[in-house]
């Protein structure tokens, strides 16, 4: 009886021996996975913006602000609401996204379920090039304003935007009420 013992005791180690390699293998790689996953997780941007291609550094801080029309509104539009503007514009409603320039990462957006109302047009508050972008917007247009870092966050940056960091905003004007209507 001790002999038998003592062979499926050996049997047993070794058995034993083989699942316990096997288990150490499989949580080396299984570590080596999770590490790669969090490397990339946090090297790569959290969204990148569709139909952007990265260009890999910034425009001039003292660029001009670009403004280019993605979708004209309706000119019968335009002309029953009237055009966004800092003096006539009484309140508004946008939806945007904002990403960098420079790599076209997401860091901003009031597009997939919500709007970002504008009610005081005299006091809001938003980068220089941001506001430049909208003054002249119909409702229903669609606009992508390239704001430079001086008419941005300037030199210093802001939070989680570095410094000298271009932005770009890709807006729609939702609802757009004039005093210039009434």
């Amino acid at each position: 009886v001790r002999a038998l013992s003592s062979v499926s005791n050996s049997r047993f180690h070794r058995l034993f021996s083989k699942v316990m390699i096997a288990l150490c293998l499989s949580l080396v790689y299984l570590k080596n996975s999770l590490a790669t996953q969090v490397a990339t997780i946090s090297t790569d941007p959290e969204r990148l913006m569709e139909y952007c291609s990265p260009k890999g550094k910034d425009m001039p801080h003292d660029a001009p602000v670009q403004v280019g029309i993605v979708q004209r509104a309706d000119p019968s539009v335009c002309e029953k609401h009237g055009n966004f503007s800092k003096h006539n514009t009484l309140t508004a409603s946008v939806k945007y996204v904002a990403y960098f320039y420079k790599n076209c990462s997401v860091f901003d957006a009031f597009y997939e379920e919500k709007e970002l109302k504008i009610k005081d047009t005299e006091k809001m508050y938003f980068v220089q090039g941001f506001k430049r972008g909208l003054t002249g917007m119909c409702k229903g247009e669609i606009r992508r304003i390239f704001v430079p870092s001086k008419y941005g966050y300037g030199r210093s940056g802001a939070a989680y935007i570095p410094g000298n960091t271009t932005l770009v905003y890709e807006v729609e004007m939702i609802t757009l009420d004039n005093a210039k209507g009434r």
